[in-house]
């Protein structure tokens, strides 16, 4: 386990007494100019203390670098940027990824996946796709921009929907690559090395063992080290049009081999197996957020609640070990819709939940503890509104203890938020990071509301006498560790 992801844990598990710890709102950014419609927290990634926001809907599209300080307990905001030669509609920033170098410095990947290609008066290939490198410059000044591009493009390949960067190490899909000359949308994924002062080498195309029409391989991507993970979203691998993850491993540099194919353990049509997948280590995490728990109960039927599913490399093989349901059973939730795996511990977004408020959507944090992860704590925005969805991204930064949380707010204004949730006493009910008259007063302007809230101490989703006692129980707790935004 890394120091980083080792910290984050132990706040879980060693930092404070089991129940005694939860996660509030510690701080919210939102955009630094106005972005109605906007989106602003559609991607996010995150390396140290460094965050990368994508915005896709924002003019031409954004992407905002901020820095969250441990030491001055601040947010700075070191750049916002934007492609050079971008269009209204290219979606740049739909997809960001984040990473150092070893010479010092960083890179920060954009995707604007329908950025298209002008080859002509008159002719232009819509939707093909392109990849922003910024990488710091020697002295003071703007990072210095790269785009990358398909050397031979198609119409409509939407490369740079996908994003992962890890070890010097880019994987980009293009998951509708494909013509009706080809195979139509069968997707695929292209895997650049980074030279160790930012320089973008050769692609290798990577495909599915058994391209299908309409797969959309590459819908989601994660690479770690040596292993890539690339999903493709309608295989008809386990049921039809029921989604796979391929999993591939580098043999030498520029070699991809492809050792192999997972499904759902209950796979079914249209499930979507593979929306989301995430790699740490020898763990695999896959969302299925059109997984139906209860679809055919005559009095409360309930689908597209979502799956999480985990898989371990076992002797050789990828192993399926766990399935994480949605602990609420509510339908079109899309439990799974955003995950971000740091070895021992996991984040899940279930952007289009109904409860505190219509698709408010909430977070989850859980922590694996012999062999299963188990939930520590669900959380959401303290004034959840309609349509905010919150979790439609989610990052742990555990080296400052933080979870963002991204939430576009889809038929608000669009404008979108990124929140900041960090640990505290288990009686913050007001995000202070101490217990007092304000979290007794915010409980008891809660009484008997149902749905997640900082003031429910013990998580049964209702506030009551319970909470209370708990918040009485931890009067003047006062955080010690102030990480954090």
């Amino acid at each position: 386990m890394s120091v980083s992801a080792a910290l984050l844990l132990g706040v879980l598990l060693g930092g404070v007494e089991a129940g005694s710890t939860q996660w509030v709102e510690l701080e919210r950014v939102e955009p630094a100019s106005d972005s109605q419609g906007g989106n602003f927290g559609a991607s996010l990634d995150a390396d140290g203390t460094a965050l990368a926001i994508g915005s896709p809907t924002n003019g031409n599209g954004t992407a905002t670098v901020i820095l969250l300080s441990q030491s001055e307990q601040a947010i700075e905001q070191t750049y916002e940027l934007s492609p050079s030669d971008g269009d209204p509609g290219d979606l740049f920033g739909a997809a960001v990824a984040i990473g150092g170098l070893p010479e010092g410095g960083g890179l920060v990947f954009v995707g604007g996946f329908a950025w298209d290609v002008h080859v002509e008066e008159g002719l232009d290939l819509l939707n093909v796709g392109a990849v922003y490198m910024y990488s710091e410059p020697e002295g003071d000044g703007p990072l210095i921009e790269t785009i990358i591009t398909l050397d031979d493009p198609e119409a409509g390949q939407w490369f740079g929907y996908s994003l992962s960067f890890d070890d010097l190490t880019l994987a980009v899909g293009a998951p509708r690559t494909g013509t009706a000359e080809t195979v139509n949308d069968k997707g695929v994924a292209y895997v650049y090395e980074i030279g160790v002062t930012g320089e973008v080498g050769t692609p290798v195309m990577i495909e599915s063992p058994t391209p299908a029409e309409f797969g959309v391989f590459g819908e989601s991507i994660a690479i770690d080290g040596d292993r890539l993970a690339v999903a493709e979203l309608y295989s008809s691998a386990g049921a039809t049009y029921g989604g796979a993850v391929h999993l591939y491993e580098r043999t030498a540099p520029g070699t991809w081999v492809h050792v192999q194919t997972v499904v759902s353990d209950d796979p079914a049509t249209q499930n979507f197996f593979g929306n989301k997948v995430d790699l740490s280590g020898d763990t695999l995490v896959v969302g299925e957020f059109g997984y139906d728990s209860n679809p055919d109960d005559p009095d409360n039927p309930v689908a597209n609640d979502g799956l999480v599913h985990v898989f371990d490399l076992i002797e050789g093989s990828w192993t399926h070990t766990q399935r994480i349901e949605c602990p609420f059973a509510a339908s079109d939730s899309l439990w799974g819709s955003a995950l971000d795996l740091e070895e021992s511990y996991l984040i899940v977004g279930s952007r289009n939940w109904t409860g505190n408020a219509f698709k408010t959507g909430f977070v989850a944090a859980l922590s694996r503890v012999d062999g299963l992860f188990q939930f520590e704590r669900l959380f959401t925005r303290h004034d959840a509104t309609d349509f905010s969805q919150t979790g439609w991204a989610v990052v742990a930064m555990p080296e400052i203890e933080v979870i963002a949380v991204g939430c576009i707010e889809q038929d608000q204004d669009d404008g979108g938020k990124v929140l900041f949730f960090g640990p505290s006493c288990n009686g913050d009910a007001v995000g202070d990071r101490k217990v007092g008259l304000a979290d007794l007063l915010e409980l008891l302007s809660r009484w008997a509301d149902e749905g997640i809230y900082a003031a429910d101490m013990n998580q049964d989703y209702v506030i009551g006498v319970i909470d209370l006692l708990l918040l009485f129980e931890d009067w003047n707790c006062e955080w010690e560790d102030e990480s954090g935004p």
